[in-house]
């Protein structure tokens, strides 16, 4: 990993931090050296037992406002926690799970986490995206301040980034030109090699 603090975003008991500009999506560090040094309450300095993360999770339909998942059953799973986008969403008994209620043309992040029987949950299975339907992507061509006053872009430290996607678009003023393709509502990437017709 590059040279950073290590968080991992989200909900859960292996989760915390904020992934930006030195905070580097990969693992919760604070959470592996409380448990390395024995201060997570079990004595050891063992990281506990906890059922493996489950495996072939994929997106099986979605519509304009639901997506649909499944995923491999965990032999000694009690249930399965439902993260979207980090954030646990649905707790379920099933290998399957339909999600309600989203936004059209929006890309999700899903993941899945075995929880066993004493409500421990292990680690998060693979990512998967889904994206409702609905959305028509659209694309913008501007100086990296007018991708940001528009807000399609954010600034932070002289530097412009998409918004949503976070890519780095160079220095953030009316001279550097990229082009923008909003995929989903609020979530842009660098298209300077041209969007797709």
């Amino acid at each position: 990993m590059a040279h950073g603090l290590a968080v991992d975003p989200g909900s859960g008991a292996e989760q915390c931090g904020t992934a930006g500009t030195y905070y580097l999506d990969t693992v919760c560090s604070s959470y592996h050296t409380a448990v390395f040094w024995g201060l997570d309450g079990d004595g050891g300095g063992e990281e506990p037992e906890t059922l493996p993360a489950p495996t072939g999770l994929t997106v099986t339909a979605t519509t304009g406002s639901t997506a649909s998942l499944s995923w491999t059953g965990v032999t000694g799973a009690a249930s399965y926690a439902v993260l979207r986008d980090g954030t646990e969403v649905a707790t379920t008994t099933s290998t399957t799970f339909t999600d309600t209620g989203l936004a059209s043309g929006t890309a999700y992040d899903y993941t899945v986490a075995a929880v066993d029987s004493g409500g421990a949950a292990g680690p998060a299975s693979s990512t998967v995206t889904a994206t409702t339907s609905g959305f028509t992507p659209t694309c913008h061509t501007a100086s990296n301040y007018a991708h940001t006053v528009a807000g399609r872009a954010y600034a932070d430290g002289g530097y412009a980034y998409a918004q949503g996607s976070g890519q780095p678009m160079g220095l953030w003023n009316t001279f550097t030109t990229r082009t923008l393709q909003q995929i989903s509502p609020g979530h842009y990437v660098v298209a300077d090699a041209g969007c797709p017709a």
